[in-house]
């Protein structure tokens, strides 16, 4: 038996390594609670050994001990740290104290009286039964929802249905993040000054119908390339106009709270998109978020149909 050199100790380990034992074996331990390993599979016995192995402790991967592709694992985490650093600097520097100017003819509130509550339940259920509030409320969330589903499960399709490796999903994600900046920074505001709130909510909903359709058909993530910008033009399209209508439908004092119920569809969907999409993605494949796309929003443009949404063309007072 041969005493070998591990390197970056500088020093013979006081175990041995031995073909006829075991992967990681040693006939005795050494002081440091270590024994030596074979990097590549242990020869047989009998054939010709090398006069040097590469020994690490016992428990840990070479590449690992040595620390090798440690940076490409901090590499992201620093970065995060960076940009969040900058955010915070930003918020600090560039946001004033406040952002209302006083008004003569606001009514302070009676000592004594109510306050207002930040997160109140009244308020909310009456800007819901306002007039067309409920519908429109209900085609976003209802609309959404498909997309919703595949969105928050993508990463494990990415990976288990398209065999993405993970840079490749990032980059994938990255292509779908660039198309939403381009469809609402250019695209939509061109269209609204072209066409009415209710010719581009149809509009989105039967892409919707359309991208579904395809989705259910496809096979691979080239065909999904080609459905990414009906997708991204549909989701922010009736995002857009949706959250316009609702809106102009409540009056000026009411605008923080009808925004904060838009935003909140988001996180609900990523709340309930995991298992209800878990459940259907492993009970019927990709297929089935093209079928209930398809579904929905059928359902939805019979229903803009046949009442179309009102036209407001200023806020209500």
């Amino acid at each position: 038996m041969t005493q070998h050199r591990c390197p970056g100790l500088g020093e013979p380990l006081p175990g041995t390594c031995t073909p006829g034992l075991p992967f990681g074996a040693s006939p005795d331990l050494g002081q440091r609670g270590s024994c030596c390993s074979w990097e590549d599979p242990p020869p047989a016995p009998g054939a010709h050994q090398p006069g040097f192995h590469s020994c690490y402790p016992q428990g840990l991967p070479g590449p690992a001990w040595r620390g090798e592709g440690q940076g490409w694992i901090q590499c992201p985490a620093i970065l995060a740290a960076l940009a969040t650093l900058l955010g915070a600097v930003l918020s600090f520097t560039c946001i004033p104290a406040s952002t209302k100017g006083a008004k003569t003819d606001a009514q302070a509130p009676l000592p004594g009286g109510p306050r207002a509550s930040v997160f109140d339940l009244k308020a909310i259920a009456s800007l819901l039964r306002l007039p067309d509030v409920p519908r429109i409320f209900l085609v976003k969330v209802a609309s959404n929802c498909p997309t919703g589903l595949f969105m928050v499960m993508f990463s494990i399709i990415s990976m288990d249905f398209f065999q993405l490796e993970a840079a490749q999903a990032g980059y994938l994600m990255s292509f779908f993040g660039l198309l939403q900046m381009v469809t609402q920074g250019l695209v939509i505001g061109q269209l609204s000054s072209h066409f009415s709130e209710e010719v581009l909510l149809r509009a989105s909903v039967l892409v919707f119908i359309v991208v579904g359709l395809a989705m259910a058909w496809m096979s691979s993530v080239f065909h999904f390339c080609l459905l990414v910008p009906g997708l991204v033009f549909s989701l922010c399209t009736l995002n857009v106009v949706t959250d316009s209508m609702l809106i102009k439908a409540v009056s000026t004092s009411d605008t923080g709270t009808m925004l904060g119920l838009c935003a909140s569809v988001q996180p609900l969907l990523r709340t309930l998109g995991p298992t209800v999409g878990g459940l259907l993605y492993r009970s019927f494949g990709v297929p089935v978020f093209g079928h209930v796309q398809v579904a929905i929003n059928t359902l939805v443009l019979l229903v803009l149909w046949r009442k179309p949404m009102p036209q407001r063309k200023d806020k209500v007072r």
